[in-house]
């Protein structure tokens, strides 16, 4: 299907839209040396060290940026950008075990449905044809699901999911 734009406008339109991503991320990661004389003082590391992780924080993005955007193109954007959340919880939960649980857990999220159709396949062809038929409307309530968790977030509403669920926190 042919665009409504013609190519030049299109050019136009993909550039700028380029443009903005790229001012805004790139804006974010170079305000971060505003905020080394505040670490310092709220920390008391020292101007060395603070600059030195930020050092290596910009080493990091780089190197790492081609291998999670190729891994974006393979398995989408929303898998890779939860992978990172994930990756980043691990890394800085308390202990071991919390990082090594939530690695697992994403893992296992991940895998085991896969794991279920691909073992069951001839008995869970009605479903599978159900979802694809009304893929519009699961990617919708998904998508809202999505929105709705992102506003919890923002105003902390999530932190009066334990009033209506028991969790187990053996961790």
């Amino acid at each position: 299907m042919e665009g409504r734009h013609s190519p030049r406008a299109q050019f136009w339109i993909l550039t700028i839209a380029a443009a903005s991503i790229l001012a805004i991320t790139m804006g974010l990661r170079a305000s971060l040396g505003l905020f080394i004389s505040p670490l310092n003082t709220a920390s008391g590391l020292g101007i060395v060290t603070i600059s030195f992780a930020l050092a290596i924080n910009h080493l990091m993005w780089g190197a790492w940026q081609p291998v999670f955007g190729a891994l974006a193109d393979r398995f989408g954007p929303n898998v890779v950008i939860v992978l990172g959340g994930i990756l980043t919880m691990a890394a800085t939960s308390d202990t071991r075990l919390q990082g090594t649980l939530l690695l697992v857990g994403y893992t296992a999220g991940l895998g085991i449905p896969f794991i279920l159709i691909a073992a069951f396949y001839d008995r869970v062809r009605g479903l599978t044809r159900f979802l694809v038929r009304h893929g519009r409307a699961v990617s919708l309530v998904g998508g809202l699901l999505v929105v709705a968790i992102g506003i919890a977030m923002m105003f902390d509403w999530l932190v009066l999911l334990p009033r209506w669920f028991q969790f187990v926190s053996f961790v």
